[in-house]
Protein backbone atom coordinates (compact mmCIF):
# COMPACT_ATOMS: atom_id res chain seq x y z
CA UNK A 1 0.00 0.00 0.00
CA UNK A 2 1.27 3.56 -0.82
CA UNK A 3 0.89 6.91 -1.17
CA UNK A 4 3.01 7.82 -3.80
CA UNK A 5 5.93 8.30 -1.31
CA UNK A 6 6.20 5.54 1.68
CA UNK A 7 5.69 2.23 1.28
CA UNK A 8 4.01 0.09 3.84
CA UNK A 9 3.09 -3.36 4.10
CA UNK A 10 0.21 -5.32 4.58
CA UNK A 11 -0.66 -8.88 3.84
CA UNK A 12 -4.46 -8.94 2.54
CA UNK A 13 -4.41 -12.71 0.22
CA UNK A 14 -3.34 -15.88 2.45
CA UNK A 15 -2.79 -19.00 -0.49
CA UNK A 16 -3.24 -16.73 -3.27
CA UNK A 17 -1.68 -15.56 -6.61
CA UNK A 18 -2.26 -13.72 -9.65
CA UNK A 19 -3.54 -10.76 -8.04
CA UNK A 20 -5.71 -7.95 -9.76
CA UNK A 21 -6.81 -4.83 -8.45
CA UNK A 22 -9.13 -2.58 -9.92
CA UNK A 23 -11.34 0.52 -8.57
CA UNK A 24 -15.11 1.27 -9.33
CA UNK A 25 -17.12 3.51 -7.58
CA UNK A 26 -14.16 4.25 -4.68
CA UNK A 27 -14.55 0.63 -3.94
CA UNK A 28 -11.14 -1.59 -4.67
CA UNK A 29 -11.69 -5.37 -5.45
CA UNK A 30 -8.61 -7.49 -5.04
CA UNK A 31 -9.18 -10.07 -7.42
CA UNK A 32 -6.81 -13.32 -7.17
CA UNK A 33 -6.99 -17.15 -7.77
CA UNK A 34 -6.99 -19.63 -4.54
CA UNK A 35 -3.73 -21.67 -4.88
CA UNK A 36 -5.50 -24.82 -3.60
CA UNK A 37 -8.95 -25.00 -6.00
CA UNK A 38 -7.83 -22.52 -8.66
CA UNK A 39 -11.14 -20.76 -8.51
CA UNK A 40 -10.80 -16.80 -9.02
CA UNK A 41 -11.87 -15.01 -5.49
CA UNK A 42 -12.30 -11.82 -4.46
CA UNK A 43 -12.02 -9.26 -1.93
CA UNK A 44 -13.95 -6.21 -1.49
CA UNK A 45 -13.71 -2.71 0.56
CA UNK A 46 -13.12 1.33 0.38
CA UNK A 47 -9.98 0.90 2.07
CA UNK A 48 -6.88 -1.67 1.64
CA UNK A 49 -7.50 -1.98 5.84
CA UNK A 50 -10.87 -3.19 5.62
CA UNK A 51 -11.27 -5.44 3.30
CA UNK A 52 -13.63 -8.14 3.16
CA UNK A 53 -14.14 -11.73 1.23
CA UNK A 54 -16.90 -11.31 -1.45
CA UNK A 55 -19.40 -14.43 -2.00
CA UNK A 56 -18.18 -17.19 -4.64
CA UNK A 57 -17.57 -15.63 -7.93
CA UNK A 58 -19.77 -17.43 -10.26
CA UNK A 59 -19.27 -17.22 -14.34
CA UNK A 60 -22.38 -18.05 -15.94
CA UNK A 61 -23.70 -20.29 -12.39
CA UNK A 62 -20.69 -21.59 -12.29
CA UNK A 63 -17.67 -21.73 -10.05
CA UNK A 64 -15.11 -19.70 -11.90
CA UNK A 65 -11.74 -22.38 -12.04
CA UNK A 66 -8.92 -20.31 -14.68
CA UNK A 67 -5.30 -20.01 -15.68
CA UNK A 68 -4.50 -16.24 -15.91
CA UNK A 69 -6.93 -13.10 -16.07
CA UNK A 70 -7.18 -9.29 -16.73
CA UNK A 71 -9.96 -7.26 -15.95
CA UNK A 72 -11.33 -4.14 -16.80
CA UNK A 73 -13.96 -1.58 -16.52
CA UNK A 74 -16.24 -0.41 -19.14
CA UNK A 75 -19.15 1.26 -20.37
CA UNK A 76 -20.55 0.94 -17.02
CA UNK A 77 -19.71 -3.10 -17.15
CA UNK A 78 -16.49 -5.31 -15.55
CA UNK A 79 -15.03 -7.17 -18.32
CA UNK A 80 -12.50 -10.16 -17.52
CA UNK A 81 -10.69 -12.29 -20.26
CA UNK A 82 -9.72 -15.05 -19.50
CA UNK A 83 -7.45 -18.02 -19.81
CA UNK A 84 -8.96 -21.61 -19.41
CA UNK A 85 -7.03 -24.57 -20.43
CA UNK A 86 -6.48 -23.48 -24.16
CA UNK A 87 -8.73 -20.78 -24.99
CA UNK A 88 -8.69 -17.35 -24.25
CA UNK A 89 -12.72 -16.58 -23.43
CA UNK A 90 -14.15 -13.32 -22.28
CA UNK A 91 -17.33 -12.45 -19.73
CA UNK A 92 -18.81 -9.67 -18.44
CA UNK A 93 -20.65 -8.22 -15.39
CA UNK A 94 -22.82 -5.64 -13.69
CA UNK A 95 -21.02 -6.10 -10.40
CA UNK A 96 -17.15 -7.79 -10.50
CA UNK A 97 -18.82 -10.72 -8.45
CA UNK A 98 -21.24 -12.69 -10.96
CA UNK A 99 -19.80 -13.08 -14.38
CA UNK A 100 -21.75 -13.91 -17.71
CA UNK A 101 -19.55 -15.88 -20.04
CA UNK A 102 -19.68 -13.77 -23.37
CA UNK A 103 -19.95 -16.02 -26.75
CA UNK A 104 -16.53 -14.90 -28.28
CA UNK A 105 -13.11 -16.08 -27.63
CA UNK A 106 -9.38 -14.88 -29.08
CA UNK A 107 -8.63 -17.40 -31.38
CA UNK A 108 -4.52 -17.43 -31.03
CA UNK A 109 -3.25 -20.88 -30.15
CA UNK A 110 0.02 -19.21 -29.01
CA UNK A 111 -1.51 -17.71 -25.45
CA UNK A 112 -0.19 -18.80 -22.77
CA UNK A 113 -0.91 -16.39 -20.22
CA UNK A 114 -2.59 -12.99 -20.38
CA UNK A 115 -0.72 -10.31 -18.47
CA UNK A 116 -2.41 -6.85 -18.34
CA UNK A 117 -4.55 -4.63 -20.26
CA UNK A 118 -4.86 -1.22 -20.90
CA UNK A 119 -7.34 1.17 -22.67
CA UNK A 120 -5.64 4.23 -24.49
CA UNK A 121 -7.51 6.79 -27.08
CA UNK A 122 -10.15 4.38 -27.33
CA UNK A 123 -8.20 1.06 -27.82
CA UNK A 124 -8.08 -1.63 -25.71
CA UNK A 125 -4.49 -3.39 -25.62
CA UNK A 126 -4.28 -6.60 -24.30
CA UNK A 127 -0.37 -7.94 -23.52
CA UNK A 128 0.07 -11.58 -23.59
CA UNK A 129 3.00 -14.65 -23.09
CA UNK A 130 3.15 -16.54 -26.05
CA UNK A 131 4.75 -19.34 -26.66
CA UNK A 132 7.40 -17.99 -29.32
CA UNK A 133 6.73 -19.47 -32.78
CA UNK A 134 10.29 -18.02 -33.74
CA UNK A 135 11.83 -20.85 -36.32
CA UNK A 136 15.13 -20.36 -33.91
CA UNK A 137 13.14 -21.47 -30.72
CA UNK A 138 15.55 -24.70 -29.18
CA UNK A 139 12.54 -26.17 -27.23
CA UNK A 140 8.78 -25.26 -25.62
CA UNK A 141 10.18 -23.20 -22.55
CA UNK A 142 11.04 -19.71 -24.66
CA UNK A 143 8.49 -17.24 -24.63
CA UNK A 144 7.98 -13.98 -26.15
CA UNK A 145 5.14 -10.98 -25.80
CA UNK A 146 2.57 -10.19 -28.16
CA UNK A 147 -0.01 -7.38 -27.77
CA UNK A 148 -3.29 -7.34 -28.93
CA UNK A 149 -6.02 -4.89 -29.86
CA UNK A 150 -9.78 -4.23 -29.76
CA UNK A 151 -12.30 -1.32 -30.29
CA UNK A 152 -14.75 -3.30 -28.81
CA UNK A 153 -13.38 -6.19 -26.23
CA UNK A 154 -14.78 -8.49 -29.12
CA UNK A 155 -12.77 -8.44 -32.11
CA UNK A 156 -8.76 -8.50 -31.43
CA UNK A 157 -5.86 -8.10 -33.85
CA UNK A 158 -2.41 -8.90 -33.02
CA UNK A 159 -1.04 -5.16 -32.99
CA UNK A 160 2.49 -5.91 -34.04
CA UNK A 161 1.59 -9.18 -36.20
CA UNK A 162 4.85 -10.37 -35.12
CA UNK A 163 7.44 -11.40 -31.32
CA UNK A 164 8.16 -8.56 -29.50
CA UNK A 165 12.52 -9.33 -29.35
CA UNK A 166 14.59 -6.72 -27.60
CA UNK A 167 17.63 -5.84 -28.67
CA UNK A 168 21.28 -7.18 -26.64
CA UNK A 169 23.46 -5.17 -24.97
CA UNK A 170 25.99 -5.08 -22.37
CA UNK A 171 26.94 -2.36 -19.29
CA UNK A 172 30.34 -2.12 -17.89
CA UNK A 173 31.54 -4.68 -19.97
CA UNK A 174 28.69 -7.20 -18.81
CA UNK A 175 26.36 -8.28 -21.55
CA UNK A 176 22.83 -8.69 -21.42
CA UNK A 177 20.95 -11.45 -24.04
CA UNK A 178 17.33 -10.37 -24.06
CA UNK A 179 16.94 -12.97 -27.08
CA UNK A 180 15.59 -16.06 -25.20
CA UNK A 181 17.27 -17.84 -28.08
CA UNK A 182 21.01 -17.19 -27.79
CA UNK A 183 21.38 -19.72 -25.77
CA UNK A 184 20.10 -23.76 -25.90
CA UNK A 185 20.69 -23.95 -21.59
CA UNK A 186 20.84 -19.94 -21.12
CA UNK A 187 20.89 -21.14 -16.83
CA UNK A 188 24.13 -22.44 -17.38
CA UNK A 189 25.72 -19.91 -18.46
CA UNK A 190 27.65 -17.03 -17.20
CA UNK A 191 25.88 -14.23 -18.80
CA UNK A 192 23.13 -12.29 -17.95
CA UNK A 193 19.81 -12.94 -19.42
CA UNK A 194 16.76 -10.11 -19.70
CA UNK A 195 13.64 -11.98 -19.79
CA UNK A 196 10.58 -10.27 -20.76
Amino acid sequence: ITNSDDWSYSKIINNGSKPFIIQNNNVFKVYYIDENTNKLKCYTGDDFNNLTVSSDIKLSGNDFIIDSYVITYHNNKFYIIYKINSVVECANSDDGITWTKLNYTIDNNEIIYVSDIIYFNNIHYLSCICLSTNSLRLNDNQFSTKILYSYDLENWNDLLNQELLLEDFSVNNKSYYSNPYHYENPENNNDNILYK
